[in-house]
């Protein structure tokens, strides 16, 4: 996602781009700090409000990046830390396998809501973006739908992924965006209800 895109969000009452990948920072190191060995656990950076600004809006793209890969080192070695010896033992609320799952399940959660940003700003998400397409896997979704049906299996050629059935062309992609419940912070997750992608 360009940075300039970072405040995008699907509606007014959902995160936007920055607020999630902030969201996801701050729940890593909730979730990992303690058995990766660091308390406190660093500062939370999804604050603020509607009317006075949310934090994440404001950070250069590169520091949510950099807080992101900072979070997963610390997961990784939360993840390290447990084992058969200990995996029950309580942590917080949890037992440490219990927040372990608990993290992996909340992580493949908010990549659903990235996944449907960038497909409502007309790009195609990593994981389904032909594999060994050179420069085409750089493509949004709607230019991918111009291609013609050679073009595009010559792009996904070498790719561990099947090329679709012969004859189509990659699918255009719509979503209904969930604007109601969410974390009881006010704002909903904007969760992915349906989609038309394969």
């Amino acid at each position: 996602m360009p940075a300039e895109k970072y405040t995008w969000q699907a509606t007014p009452e959902v995160r936007s781009f920055a607020r999630l990948f902030a969201h996801i920072v701050d729940d890593n190191n909730g979730a990992c700090a303690a058995m990766a060995g660091v308390t406190p656990a660093p500062a939370r950076l999804d604050t603020g409000s509607a009317t006075d600004g949310w934090a994440a809006n404001k950070m250069p793209k590169a520091d949510l990046e950099k807080a992101l890969a900072d979070s997963v080192a610390l997961c990784n070695k939360a993840f390290a830390a447990v084992d058969q010896t200990n995996m029950m033992e309580m942590q917080g609320r949890r037992t440490k396998i219990g927040a372990l799952i608990y993290n992996t399940s909340h992580i493949n959660e908010h990549y659903g809501n990235l996944v449907t940003y960038l497909r409502l700003n007309g790009m195609v998400p990593p994981s389904s973006a032909p594999r060994g397409a050179g420069e085409l896997g750089n493509l949004g979704s709607k230019e991918i739908g111009k291609l013609g049906t050679g073009d595009y299996l010559r792009a996904v050629a070498g790719s561990t992924r099947d090329a679709r059935q012969p004859g189509r062309s990659h699918p255009a992609t719509t979503a209904t965006v969930n604007t109601k419940g969410g974390d009881g912070d006010g704002t909903s997750d904007g969760h992915l209800i349906e989609s038309d992608h394969e």
